[in-house]
């Protein structure tokens, strides 16, 4: 294993409430490997990925949980032991990323201050490295690199944050709603880059997305979360053809047909349910009176899932 999370937990705290974002989360990823974590607004992913980079902001915090990168525990690590790590050994594509590249520097030093930060001084080798990958990225790197992000499409912009988290070599690239700010001709584009970095570089991924369509082309695995709880993981194909938790069921329902009649599904809008219940049952249409304890996550066909449907008897 390359990344193992156990019992994650995080709450945003402002004094005056606290909000439970991510509750006893647990997952790994392989070398090599395709994690797709799916969800709709609000499940906690953002925040799940934040915390594992410690890039999480007050009033979030991390309460409880460990972050094993390579045998390592990173929450161990003090502020410039993790520095070291970040972008040489891990690095992050953050949500609308094609806007994270400094306004008032090119592209090369973009890519310059970077490499600079963990005490690469052979600026030659650098300009070989930018030209390579930009190049991998579909990008041509006498054009590219003397420019300004302004002057650079929102997709040219993404391309180059990609290409820029692959500048020191890691073995694990987090991204978070990499295609949602995209046409679908660049979403297809960007797929087909992260499919290739994984293929040639064997370089692990968590793809971060909304958008169950896209990361169902790429993801070996999927996890499905809901308000800060995993409500199935498994293997892709195995989700999609047969996804078991009522959550993942309509959320795969949702993608619109190519063949035969449409059927829209929707998910209620919420109601009034326990807090201590399972946390989609105030809008699940398959609830019963089981429902209002929280639901373990359990093993059930290759996979894992959250629901009393698939419990000892319903009980």
């Amino acid at each position: 294993m390359l990344l193992e999370v156990y019992n994650l937990s995080v709450v945003y705290d402002d004094r005056k409430s606290v909000i439970r974002a991510v509750n006893n989360v647990s997952f790994s990823i392989e070398k090599g490997e395709i994690l797709g974590i799916i969800g709709e607004s609000g499940s906690g992913k953002t925040t799940l990925i934040q915390s594992i980079i410690r890039a999480l902001k007050p009033p979030g915090k991390v309460v409880s949980g460990k972050v094993i990168f390579e045998g390592k525990d990173l929450f161990s690590f003090n502020d410039d032991e993790f520095r070291k790590i970040l972008w040489k050994d891990i690095s992050f594509v953050p949500q609308a990323s094609q806007n994270a590249l400094n306004p008032v520097l090119t592209v090369y030093k973009n890519f310059y201050y970077i490499w600079e930060s963990h005490n690469n001084q052979d600026e030659r080798e650098l300009k070989d490295r930018a030209n390579e990958l930009l190049k991998l990225v579909g990008l041509d790197p006498k054009r590219v690199l003397d420019m300004y992000p302004f002057q650079l499409s929102g997709g040219m912009r993404q391309r180059i944050m990609i290409a820029l988290s692959l500048l020191l070599n890691p073995k694990l690239v987090i991204m978070d709603e990499p295609t949602s700010a995209l046409d679908m001709l660049n979403q297809q584009l960007i797929l087909k880059l992260i499919r290739d970095i994984n293929r040639k570089m064997q370089i692990s991924i968590v793809y971060v997305t909304h958008d169950i369509l896209n990361v169902a082309q790429i993801a070996n695995r999927l996890l499905v979360m809901y308000k800060g709880y995993v409500m199935e993981e498994g293997k892709t194909e195995d989700i999609i053809k047969n996804p078991l938790n009522p959550y993942t069921y309509i959320l795969i329902s949702s993608i619109p047909s190519l063949r035969g009649e449409i059927r829209p599904i929707t998910i209620s809008e919420e109601v009034k349910s326990s807090k201590e219940g399972c946390p989609f049952l105030g809008r699940c249409p398959k609830a019963f009176g089981k429902c209002i304890e929280l639901p373990d996550l359990i093993s059930v066909e290759n996979r894992k899932v959250r629901c009393w449907l698939y419990a000892t008897n319903g009980a």
